[in-house]
């Protein structure tokens, strides 16, 4: 049998990262901050953490550059 597409190992919290996004509506970027600061080191091996921090970072620097165009 294959995984559930819709609820893959690497999610299993007591609330899925999708549910936490969708019951604070979060934005984009907020979002996807979540989703991978949650699946950081459990999805794939040392490179695919690595990886999803870098992505972490980038999506942080694009919601600072959203808050700095408000002022």
């Amino acid at each position: 049998m294959s995984e559930d597409i819709t609820k893959p190992k690497h999610y299993e919290y007591p609330i899925s990262p999708l549910d936490f996004i969708l019951e604070n509506r979060l934005e984009f970027c907020q979002a996807n901050i979540v989703k991978y600061a949650s699946r950081a080191g459990r999805k794939g091996g040392k490179q695919e953490a690595i990886q999803d921090c870098r992505k972490i970072i980038a999506y942080a620097e694009r919601l600072m550059k959203s808050f700095e165009a408000e002022d």
